[in-house]
Formats: C-alpha cells, sequence, structure tokens
C-alpha cells in the first residue's frame, strides 16, 4: 500500500487532493510496514550465516544450542526474542536414521541494511565452540554490538567490528593470521585478552573502558589505541604500540617499540609502568610529551632508549610514593619542559640524558644497582 501510493503520489496527473491525502497518509503507512516487515532476518549458504537488521531499534540475538533429542545442535537467531527462520539452514535431528547434523558455520556477517535505522543492538550469546569461526566475524552499522562468547581459531578475513554506540566486550579475540579490529567505542565486561598469533594487526579506533577488568592484547603485529585506554592491569605486545590517548591502569605492561602520536600520560595507579622497549614521537616534526605517573611502590622501568628516534617534547616522572625509575637507555627531548623524576632513580646501564635548553631534574636520589 505504501509503496501504491509514493507511486501515486509522484504522478503528476493525479489530482493535487488525492496527492495530498496520499502525503498524509504516507509516515502512518510507512511505520505499519516497517512493522510488518521482518526486523532481523538471517541466511546461510557455504558456510556464512548473515543477518540483517532493518529497522530502527532493532535488536537481535544469536544462540548456539546443543544437541537436545530429537534436534541436534544448531544456531538460533532471534528478533528480540522471536526466533527466526534462517533461510537454506537445515537443523539436524539426533534420532534420524541415520542421524543428521545442523551444518557447521565458518563465518558470521552482522549488517545494518536499514535506511537511517538507528539505536539498533545484537547481541552473540554462545558460539559453537567446537567448530570454530575460521572464516572470519564481522559487524557493520549495528549501532551495539554485545560480543558475550570467544570468537577464537580464525585464520581468515579476521574480525572486525564497527559500533557508533559501544563494543561491549565480555570473552577473548584470537586469530591466527588476520587482523583484529575494533571501531567504536569499546567497554570491558570481562577481563579479555585479544591474540593474533602469526601475524595480523589489532587497531581500536575509539575509547577503551573497562573499571578493574583487565586488557591484554598480544599481537604478532602492531597495535594501535586511537583514543584514551582505562582498565584495570594493562598489558599489550605488539611490533609496534601506538598511542593516541593517555592510559589509566591498576598496572602497564608496553612489550614492544611504543610511539606517541600525541602527548600522553600513562598512569599504573599503585603498580609498575614498565616499557620493554624503546619509546618514540611519531616523527622529528611532532615531539610529544610523555607523562608517567603512579602512587605508592609503583616503578617505573625504561628498558631502553627515550627519544632516541624522533625526540621527545619532554618526559615526566611524576609517582608519589616509594617507587623507583629504572633507566636503561639514553633519554632525548627537543625543545620543551625538559627531564624530570619525581622518585629515586636507578641506572641499570650507562645513560646520556640530552634536552635542548631545558632542565633536567630528579628529585630523589639516583644510584646504580647494588651488586
Amino acid at each position: 500500500m505504501f509503496k501504491f501510493l509514493s507511486r501515486l503520489f509522484k504522478m503528476s496527473k493525479v489530482p493535487a487532493s488525492t496527492r495530498a491525502i496520499a502525503h498524509r497518509l504516507r509516515p502512518g503507512l510507512q511505520m505499519l510496514e516497517d512493522r510488518t516487515t521482518p526486523a532481523v532476518s538471517a541466511s546461510f549458504s557455504a558456510g556464512t550465516l548473515t543477518i540483517n537488521l532493518s529497522a530502527a531499534a532493532d535488536s537481535g540475538d544469536l544462540t548456539y544450542v546443543p544437541d537436545a533429542a530429537p534436534v541436534a545442535a544448531h544456531y538460533i537467531v532471534k528478533d528480540g526474542a522471536t526466533p527466526v527462520v534462517i533461510s537454506g539452514y537445515t537443523i539436524g535431528s539426533t534420532t534420524a536414521t541415520p542421524a543428521t547434523v545442523s551444518p557447521s558455520v565458518t563465518r558470521i556477517i552482522i549488517k545494518d541494511i536499514g535506511s537511517k535505522a538507528t539505536g539498533q543492538d545484537f547481541t552473540v550469546t554462545s558460539l559453537d565452540s567446537a567448530t570454530k569461526l575460521t572464516a572470519g566475524f564481522s559487524s557493520t552499522g549495528v549501532e551495539t554490538v554485545n560480543i558475550d562468547a570467544a570468537i577464537t581459531g580464525v585464520t581468515s578475513n579476521g574480525i572486525t567490528i564497527t559500533a557508533a554506540t559501544e563494543i561491549a566486550l565480555g570473552a577473548n579475540l584470537g586469530v591466527t593470521a588476520a587482523p583484529i579490529s575494533l571501531n567504536g567505542p569499546v567497554t570491558l565486561s570481562a577481563a579479555v585478552v585479544l591474540t593474533t598469533a602469526t601475524s595480523g594487526n589489532v587497531t581500536f579506533g575509539g575509547t577503551i573502558v573497562g573499571a578493574t577488568n583487565n586488557l591484554t592484547v598480544t599481537s604478532a603485529g602492531s597495535v594501535s589505541f586511537g583514543s584514551t585506554v582505562g582498565a584495570g592491569d594493562i598489558a599489550v605486545t605488539g611490533t609496534l604500540i601506538s598511542l593516541n590517548g593517555n592510559v589509566t591502569g591498576t598496572e602497564a605492561t608496553l612489550t614492544g617499540p611504543v610511539k606517541l602520536l600525541r602527548n600522553i600520560t600513562i598512569d599504573g595507579g599503585a603498580g609498575d609502568v614498565t616499557f620493554t622497549s624503546t619509546v618514540n614521537s611519531d616523527s622529528a616534526s611532532t615531539l610529544r610529551s610523555l607523562t608517567v605517573a603512579g602512587t605508592g611502590a609503583s616503578n617505573v622501568i625504561f628498558g631502553s632508549t627515550v627519544g632516541a628516534t624522533f625526540p621527545l617534547a619532554s618526559l615526566a616522572v611524576t609517582t608519589t610514593g616509594t617507587g623507583t625509575t629504572t633507566l636503561t637507555g639514553n633519554i632525548t627531548t627537543g625543545s620543551g619542559a625538559g627531564v624530570s623524576f619525581a622518585d629515586d632513580v636507578e641506572l641499570a646501564a650507562n645513560t646520556v640524558i640530552t634536552t635542548s635548553n631545558a632542565n633536567v631534574t630528579f628529585s630523589g636520589l639516583v644510584d646504580s644497582p647494588t651488586t
């Protein structure tokens, strides 16, 4: 009816009074059409489960159900609380002769196919832990995505989630030779581990908020943080770690070269802050400042040079308590606030500190390790 009136409305020979009636009815008929069109639909083909959300405020769910005679283990897609038919997907039977199984799902694609369909959310409640999503997982356009089941064993296409409102991450993500890309604000609802085993970068495009939940990222490629990071214990390993926002945790360990994309503060709370490798600005023309904060017995460990490739604008260790800052390599800063250490400094190697017309301040003791 709505489409018929739309065509009628556009016909120039239709009397103005009729076009006016069609115009007045159009919003209500559009709403009626939206309500009668399935909001969440699903299809299956060649191992790929595709889930489409088409209307505003759609809410969907994916669940894997184990064997429960006479029905074999299978996936269920829900529109709200109502299961929808997955076209092309035949559920197996444990009592058939011979017994049949449901087809294996090796890839999941979730997407918003609506026009101006905002306020959507989708939850991955459970997955088949035996048959991994080897061909990848992606969600695009859905505003809120909740991951409550681990996505691991991915060997191609990677894991990509793009969500404008929230990516609620409550389970681990793991790939073998593919990237992980989370484009949107991330909330850690549990301690999570993200892993790329043999190759593949890990990219966070938005903020990360984790309260006291731990965040561990172990990447065979690079790790990029596009905004601020807040969590419990933070442990990041990569061939290059790029920071574009402040980092706040109960401990922070950065294993790999660190590149500062802006002025950065890293606060480890009462835990240690450790840099195992080099720390540099992103270029010679954009010098960045680094502030490292902590309380109590918090220690700061620099495991290599700071500013050797691209100098920092300044380096300030502002820890307050009984901790120690350990230096294992030279420190170089350009035109900025210089270098300052609020706690005791321990030299783990011969160290040269170079600034450009700026002060170097030691507020505590400077010593070598005891032998």
